[in-house]
């Protein structure tokens, strides 16, 4: 199903589970979506911006990551302060919780689950 008037993206690593059943699940249901690649691609700093309107910082950044382990004292330190974590997040994107589903620019869900994904679409129908 084409949910009507809206623009669905879907952030992630075409590697992560979590984002090839998000994508799965998207395909099964029919529900057209543009993939956005973050490993080949840097996030836009206004995206990144929109997204903390819409979401706390601490719900969208991966503390468990092989990226945040790397990450440097001051480069974590920066990344609780939605201000200072634009620059961090745009340089270091896989720090980010995936996949991020962003529908019409209005509204992000983090992570992958049946339920969540069940629930938004089947009010879109």
């Amino acid at each position: 199903m084409a949910i009507k008037g809206h623009n669905i993206r879907i952030f992630g690593i075409e590697n992560c589970e979590n984002v090839r059943s998000a994508i799965c699940w998207l395909k099964e249901n029919n529900i057209t979506y543009e993939f956005f690649n973050l490993k080949l691609n840097k996030i836009d700093d206004h995206v990144f911006r929109h997204w903390l309107k819409l979401i706390d910082i601490s719900k969208i950044i991966n503390k468990r990551s092989k990226t945040w382990r790397n990450l440097a004292k001051k480069e974590k330190i920066m990344l609780e302060n939605p201000v200072s974590a634009v620059d961090t997040v745009t340089k270091f994107p896989l720090i980010l919780k995936r996949p991020i589903l962003q529908i019409n620019d209005q509204e992000i869900i983090i992570g992958f689950s049946i339920d969540s994904y069940s629930k938004k679409f089947r009010k879109q129908k």
